[in-house]
């Protein structure tokens, strides 16, 4: 039941706070911001999303999941009531950055929590399901709010969506701390980042930088070339990931998580080819399909090397790195959208830079630090039994 109420929590939380990823760029263009100064507003939430990932994560190790939860859940009412009020490329680089940072202390605390309220045979399985669920919000936040602005509600959706942060923020408050599993010592300081990582925190990190791109540039540029909704790439790669997941964690736990990586590079080369010279729906739909099938073996592989080397005293601080490389890799996707943009080039060049990206990467997975990688049947059990 108390899983339930975190996984309906979250659905509210992120559908609302992924609402601006489609529509924000349309009322900062509106307002009178160039294309580059809305790729820098909308580069703001993954810069921030890069600053604040290992400190929320190391803070939720020290002072419980919930209380993170809750403040962050809290705190995205906040944002979007901002949102709503304030105008303007200014306040739209605060009120991204601010939307990272609380979503991103959300994730982080709800991912650490869901993993304790299960057997460890079970915790990939729990993480698993919410982040498939964060896939299904992404895959209807952006278009829908795109979809408003569309038939003529623009700022005002932000003051409706806050509703939803409420009712999430309510519902987290009634989940009981008996989950929030806490060390008997609290982690040493020093101790940031483990060095075994960091592979595959690069390789995600990678995989990210389209994400960066298409969040500061997609909507407008695909609205620019005749297509109606420019969140369509979001919506066909989030519902791609979401049905591919659970096939892309068992083809990892059969051949292993550097195996999958190397196909996991090469479709998303294919994607993103295909959005560089997308001018029909069809195609972005086929880009999107193939950037979400290379993201559902991106979280497992990632998730299947950090979890072999955390513990629960450590988790926390894992995810924190987990979302460390998500928000690095989308800055970078962002800083390279406003320099291509600022030389005079666009969308196509900046999305061809990230096709190549995980194809290095893949490099250093291999040859980076590890330990020895062996076939977890723990967390084929454990996807086994949330999929009974």
């Amino acid at each position: 039941m108390h899983f339930v109420v975190l996984f309906v929590a979250a659905l509210l939380c992120e559908i609302s706070c992924n609402i601006p990823v489609g529509s924000l760029p349309l009322a900062l263009v509106k307002e009178g911001a160039s294309e580059s100064q809305t790729a820098i507003a909308m580069g703001s939430g993954m810069f921030a999303a890069l600053l604040v990932s290992m400190p929320l994560g190391m803070l939720t190790d020290r002072v419980g999941k919930l209380p993170v939860l809750r403040v962050a859940a809290f705190g995205s009412v906040l944002v979007m009531l901002l949102m709503g009020f304030t105008h303007g490329i200014i306040a739209g680089c605060f009120q991204m950055a601010l939307r990272s940072a609380a979503l991103c202390g959300y994730m982080t605390a709800q991912f650490a929590y869901a993993s304790t309220m299960f057997s460890k045979e079970r915790a990939v399985s729990a993480v698993g399901a919410m982040g498939i669920l964060g896939n299904v919000a992404f895959a209807a936040g952006p278009a829908f709010g795109v979809w408003l602005w569309q038939h003529g509600i623009h700022r005002e959706q932000y003051v409706y969506a806050c509703v939803l942060n409420l009712i999430a923020a309510l519902m987290v408050c009634t989940l009981p701390s008996k989950f929030d599993i806490k060390a008997k010592k609290k982690p040493r300081v020093k101790v940031i980042m483990r060095k075994v990582w960091l592979p595959a925190l690069v390789f995600i990190a990678c995989c990210t930088m389209q994400g960066g791109v298409n969040g500061a540039l997609a909507v407008l540029t695909f609205q620019g070339r005749g297509i109606a909704n420019g969140a369509l790439i979001f919506s066909a790669s989030a519902l791609t990931t979401v049905c591919f997941r659970y096939p892309a964690g068992r083809l990892v736990e059969k051949f292993g998580a550097r195996a999958i990586a190397v196909p996991t590079a090469i479709v998303q080369l294919i994607g993103c080819l295909l959005a560089a010279q997308a001018h029909q729906p069809l195609v972005v739909i086929l880009a999107g399909c193939c950037l979400g099938m290379a993201w559902s073996s991106v979280v497992p592989v990632g998730m299947a090397i950090l979890f072999e080397n955390s513990s629960h005293s450590t988790r926390g601080t894992a995810m924190g790195s987990y979302n460390l490389s998500m928000g690095g890799g989308a800055a970078i996707g962002s800083i390279i959208a406003v320099i291509v943009t600022a030389m005079g080039m666009g969308y196509t060049q900046a999305i061809l830079i990230c096709a190549l990206a995980p194809c290095f990467a893949l490099i250093y997975l291999f040859t980076g630090p590890r330990k020895k990688e062996r076939k977890t049947t723990t967390m084929l059990k454990a996807q086994e039994s949330l999929y009974q």
